[in-house]
């Protein structure tokens, strides 16, 4: 011993191969001494890289100052080197003993453990430490893969096991792993996910990295494959008592020189550039979780360099760009080639992801960032809804604490409604009535005691207009577990109004967290504009749940102030526009939604319009003008409507421009479009209602005399609107009467008969130059048996430069279902005979034909056939839907139907009931469906049960060739609402591809036993890349439990598929995981995935086919 400063230091050196006890001075004698440092180094000299050090703290017993450890302490270094210094880095300093006895490893050379005490007397024992070399654990280097595994695997591991591994690869690399076997037992008090056994990987080889994932998500995800960010990771592991469960884990990894990015799980940290990589594009991304209750601020540091030194790209973001993205909250874009943000940028919520691009051409290596990452609580939130909690929430907030949350509302209409959870603990200081020490306020400046809340008593703020501001405080002593809190932006109850200055105001359905509407909504509010204006009200897009009456969710509009106003519209479906115009000045909205599915809601704006409205006979020619017309300019905020008649259904009204002017459009670019908005405008289209089937035509700006249209029949409509800005002399436009070129309602006999387009196979030049034809082909409507069915034989329309067939295009309308169309719009040159007839479900279908004329290529035009058809049908598409006449509605009386599908030679069908109500009665003996096993209703053929009717739902019917046959029998008695199937063609005898609107798939045999050894793989696809695809699981019941599928899963991928290509090529190279289900599932939560779907149903040859376990079936809209 030496004295140094009045203290007595002393050194020793410990390699015992079998471990050891130390302790402090005087252990178990008296009290330790005074005024001492004492140093020990622990060295694994045994095995370095096949073993780890094990330090163990049973007792801690130092005198200490409110749990500071300032006065006498026990600290534990880690360290390379031999001595104690700059490269040691401490892990932990004790002076009482934790609630849990700590368990220390380290995988470096030396564990370093320093007792120090001051000079003040006291009475404390002092402290034990044991440390061990377990047989597992140690450093990796120098190798591109490999595996490590708990002690004694494949056998169950030891109790009291602990490990710890460094895995280092080479510099600028990562590392990419997955567990091949997890089984570690689950504790029934576990709280954090980890519970007695448990494994760690952190982002780094210290053990103070963070951690890669949760010991939640390992344990319910353990074969996800993850990536590091960084050159090391850190294995922990470990155990505790013995189970009877197994308990083994096995892990491979390897070298990943790729790519970058990763998922970070800590409150601090930085990432960098990734190193350059010479001719690879590179696509980054890393995702950051801090603690509940923090927001994170990121910070940019130097080196910065965005710039590729290519000065031909004149686009911001590229061909580098960081986006910084915050969960659910507005995005940031750091684009900047050279100048580095200096502000920090602050997320608003504690889950952010970082992506960053390089496809810098030529390639370049002189980018260079640095991120750095820091938490603050409080944050500001700008979506339509979200939630926040106090930090750390559920566990106790810290001392010292002043949050602000920020609620913006920049919808000054809507109303801020902020709900608290009812689990609302703060520091109690209730019995004089004031929150002295921790407490919420919101809004003010809280200076009121009054205006506090503390204790468990929840706050339950009034809604309020516009934005919303709640504040958090906390004193330096007790401390709870805080709260949390939900907030929304409503439209419910308001008066709509237009602020000052404003030209229009927006509207959205009231949204929950995952932007959908949430169920028993009844939501009513009233816009009001000036009395002596209108509201034109426009519903821009909508996703309500569908139904043809809109019985279950809807938007309800009517002319006025109250519920008893006349029905103007009644809305539901999807991604339809809607334009209505009130008749007063008010207009009263109410959204209701029932208790089962969900959509993302709807969004609009309305403005205030100055009414005019003219009736006029076209019998005689005439002309439309604007309001002051050669005398001055037109008047802002106009709503003009002319509807124009003539009663002869031989003749069309023909439009010609004499003069046109109106403010000019503004032009912008977007995507691969160029778009064009017109604030005033002239609409002109057929009929006296404006929809997709109208025809309609808009114009703006300067146009010359020509001819712009005619319509389809006898009537139409001119609409004149303007807005509150600019505005111009106006326009005169003329219109005649003239024999109809085209369409007209034709009834259909069971003789086929064609129908040609104007000029079809000739000269278009006499023609005029914009051509719309409406054909209403009709069977007999007393034979409700009959159907139309439609055969394209030409198709030669000039296609759209973007090739979206937006206004040159032949389009087939089913009008038993309106919102149902047959056919997306068709245009360009197409081989008619690879397009299969069209079927209309009740007894007529509609064929709208449009183009224009003054193409210097000449085009044929198009050419069809009709005719009457029973309810008998052939179905050659590799998946498609099959429905009962007259579907939706009440199915015929007297129906003998046989529908016949064929596939691919060499595949198969795999058909599913989606919905089925049939009349039911003995044996089925009245209306059924059968299926059959080929190409013809053979006896002895048939599929699953004989006859099937009622509301029973089948499971999947599976054909053993490329042929299957239904038929579907009616008597003349009692009907009802009839069938909706879904078939795919298969390779084998379950899974395939769908490209369908709606369908049902459920495991092969439900709902008997499942099968052992059966392997299914299922690709949905959307019908539209904007779509959601929406999952329901109906029923669920496999062996296994979350965490261990092994021996049956249902595991479902997002896939990357190219919406409008073919449906049966998806990028199954770009699949990523989204879930695994096994077990019995009584309750699966509906899945909303904004990507195509492949879900792979799998069961191992080694289960039991006795075991009561039937499968699962779900059904989806796409």
């Amino acid at each position: 011993q030496r004295r140094v400063h009045g203290r007595y230091t002393t050194f020793d050196s410990v390699d015992q191969p079998l471990g050891g006890n130390i302790t402090s001075p005087r252990f178990n004698d008296t009290t330790y001494p005074l005024s001492t440092v004492c140093t020990w180094r622990i060295q694994n000299r045994g095995n370095v890289n096949g073993s780890s050090v094990v330090l163990r703290l049973p007792l801690v017993d130092l005198a200490e100052d409110s749990g500071n450890c300032e006065q006498d302490y026990l600290e534990v270094y880690h360290s390379d080197t031999k001595f104690l210094g700059s490269g040691s880095t401490m892990v932990a300093r004790y002076c009482t003993r934790p609630d849990k006895d700590p368990v220390l490893l380290s995988s470096q050379s030396f564990v370093f453990l320093r007792f120090v005490s001051d000079g003040v007397a006291n009475n404390r024992t002092g402290f034990r430490a044991r440390y061990s070399f377990p047989q597992c654990g140690g450093r990796i280097t120098g190798l591109q893969s490999g595996n490590i595994s708990s002690p004694n695997y494949p056998s169950d591991y030891p109790q009291h096991s602990a490990c710890v591994w460094v895995i280092t690869v080479a510099r600028g690399a990562q590392i990419q792993f997955h567990f091949e076997d997890f089984n570690l037992p689950s504790t029934a008090s576990d709280t954090d996910g980890c519970g007695d056994d448990f494994v760690l990987v952190r982002n780094g080889g210290h053990s103070d990295s963070p951690l890669l994932d949760t010991c939640v998500n390992l344990r319910k995800h353990p074969q996800r494959p993850r990536k590091s960010s960084e050159e090391s990771i850190l294995i922990e592991f470990h155990s505790s008592q013995n189970t009877n469960t197994p308990r083994k884990w096995r892990l491979t990894w390897k070298e990943d020189v790729s790519g970058c990015g990763g998922i970070y799980h800590s409150d601090t940290g930085t990432i960098k550039s990734p190193a350059f990589m010479d001719g690879l594009r590179q696509y980054c991304k890393w995702k950051i979780t801090a603690t509940p209750g923090y927001q994170i601020v990121f910070t940019f540091n130097e080196p910065y360099n965005l710039s590729t030194g290519n000065s031909s790209h004149t686009k911001p973001c590229l061909p580098v760009g960081i986006l910084l993205v915050p969960k659910k909250e507005s995005p940031h874009f750091v684009c900047d080639k050279t100048e580095m943000p200096t502000a920090p940028i602050q997320m608003g919520t504690n889950e952010a992801t970082i992506y960053y691009q390089n496809y810098a051409h030529p390639p370049t290596d002189n980018i260079r960032f640095s991120i750095s990452w820091s938490v603050q609580c409080g944050g500001i939130y700008n979506s339509y809804s979200g939630s926040f909690t106090s930090p750390g929430f559920p566990q106790n907030y810290p001392n010292g604490m002043d949050c602000t949350y920020n609620i913006t509302n920049r919808q000054p209409q809507m109303e801020t409604v902020l709900d608290f959870n009812s689990n609302f603990h703060l520091e109690n200081h209730h019995s004089s009535g004031r929150c002295a020490w921790d407490y919420v306020y919101i809004n003010g400046t809280g200076d009121r005691e009054e205006q506090r809340f503390c204790g468990q008593v929840a706050p339950n703020p009034a809604p309020q207009r516009g934005p919303m501001v709640v504040h958090f405080h906390t004193d330096g002593s007790v401390t709870q577990a805080g709260f949390e809190a939900s907030y929304r932006l409503s439209p419910c109850g308001s008066v709509y109004t237009l602020p000052e200055g404003k030209r229009w105001e927006s509207l959205q359905s009231p949204q929950l967290d995952d932007g959908r509407y949430g169920n028993n909504v009844n939501c009513t509010f009233t816009i009001e504009v000036e009395e002596d204006k209108l509201v034109y009200l426009v519903i821009r897009i909508h996703d309500i749940q569908e139904h043809s009456t809109c019985k279950y969710d809807y938007l309800e509009i009517r002319d006025g102030d109250s519920y008893n106003s006349p029905l103007i519209d009644k809305i539901c479906g999807r991604r339809t526009r809607n334009q209505i115009t009130s008749s007063t000045n008010k207009l009263w909205v109410s959204f209701v939604t029932d208790t089962t599915l969900t959509g993302e809601g709807y969004r609009g704006w309305f403005r205030a319009i100055i009414p005019c409205e003219y009736r006029l006979n076209g019998s005689a020619d005439g002309v439309v003008q604007s309001d002051g017309f050669g005398s001055g300019n037109y008047s802002n905020n106009l709503q003009c409507t002319w509807y124009i008649s003539i009663p002869d259904d031989n003749k069309v009204i023909r439009f010609t421009i004499v003069e046109f002017h109106l403010e000019a459009p503004q032009h912008y670019h977007s995507g691969t479009r160029d778009l064009i908005i017109c604030h005033d405008r002239v609409d002109i289209f057929s009929g006296h209602i404006q929809g997709r089937n109208s025809g309609s035509i808009r114009h703006c700006g300067e146009l010359g005399p020509q001819m712009i249209m005619t319509s389809t029949g006898p009537m139409a409509t001119v609409k004149f609107q303007t807005d509150n800005h600019l505005n111009s002399t106006g326009f005169k436009i003329k219109y005649e009467s003239v024999d109809k070129l085209c369409g007209g309602h034709i009834n259909a006999t069971d003789q086929p008969k064609t129908i040609s387009s104007p000029g079809f196979n000739g000269s278009l030049i006499d023609l005029p130059l914009h051509i719309r034809c409406y054909w209403n082909i009709q069977a007999d409507p007393n034979h409700e048996m009959q159907q139309v069915m439609i055969t394209f034989k030409s198709i030669d329309v000039e296609s759209e430069t973007n090739g979206d067939c937006r206004d040159k295009f032949v389009r087939i309308i089913d009008p038993a279902d309106r919102n149902r169309v047959t056919e997306a719009p068709l245009c360009g040159s197409k081989n008619a005979s690879s397009l299969n007839p069209y079927y209309s479900h009740g007894p007529s279908l509609e064929v709208h034909f449009q183009t224009t004329t003054n193409s210097e290529i000449s085009y044929h035009g198009i050419q069809f056939e009709y005719r009457t058809m029973d309810c008998s049908r052939n179905y050659s598409e590799q998946s498609g839907v099959i429905q009962s006449p007259n579907w939706p509605r009440k199915y015929p009386h007297n129906l003998d139907c046989l529908i016949r599908v064929t596939v691919e030679t060499g595949r198969k069908i795999s058909l599913f009931v989606h919905s089925m109500e049939i009349e039911t009665g003995h044996n089925c003996g009245h209306d059924y469906l059968q299926f059959f096993d080929g190409p013809e209703a053979t006896t002895g053929h048939s599929l699953g049960d004989d006859k099937v009717c009622g509301h029973m739902v089948p499971g999947g019917i599976f054909s053993t060739s490329n042929h299957l046959t239904i038929r579907f029998h009616a008597d003349s008695n009692v009907n009802r609402g009839g069938f909706q199937l879904n078939y795919m063609s298969t390779a084998g005898d379950c899974g395939g591809d769908m490209q369908i609107p709606i369908g049902r798939i459920s495991s092969p045999g439900y709902p008997a036993r499942i099968q052992p050894n059966k392997t299914c793989v299922y690709n949905i696809h959307r019908t539209a890349a904007d779509h959601t695809l929406q999952i329901t699981f109906d029923h669920f019941s496999l062996p296994g439990q979350q965490g261990d599928c092994s021996n049956a899963s249902v595991t479902i991928y997002t896939v990357t598929s190219g919406i409008g290509g073919p449906a049966s090529q998806p990028d199954h190279s770009a699949k990523q995981f989204y879930a695994e289900y096994c077990g019995d599932q009584t309750s699966i939560a509906q899945l909303h995935v904004e990507a195509d779907v492949q879900i792979e149903y799998r069961t191992q040859a080694s289960i039991n086919a006795q075991l009561p376990y039937t499968g699962f079936s779900l059904h989806f809209l796409a």
